[in-house]
């Protein structure tokens, strides 16, 4: 946007709202264009995230609560010591 506006062109949009020669237009091509970078930025924390532990590093797993127990017997409930 900095070339265009050293150069005098401005930005008009048929279809939307934006006209980067007004004061309002600039902001709201400033507003998106802030948008379109945190998404970008999140898309690459995402991204880390999901690539996981390198090599040598711990590795994730499934937390104790989400694992399958064995086929058998149930687990023992405890004893409730409320009445009513």
């Amino acid at each position: 946007m900095g070339e265009l506006e050293e150069r005098g062109i401005d930005l008009v949009s048929l279809t939307d709202a934006i006209d980067t020669s007004s004061s309002m237009g600039r902001f709201i091509f400033r507003m998106f264009a802030s948008l379109a970078e945190l998404q970008a930025d999140w898309i690459k924390e995402d991204t880390s995230l999901g690539l996981g532990p390198g090599p040598g590093e711990k590795r994730g797993g499934v937390p104790p609560a989400c694992q399958r127990r064995p086929k058998g017997k149930p687990p023992a409930r405890p004893s409730s010591t409320l009445s009513f």
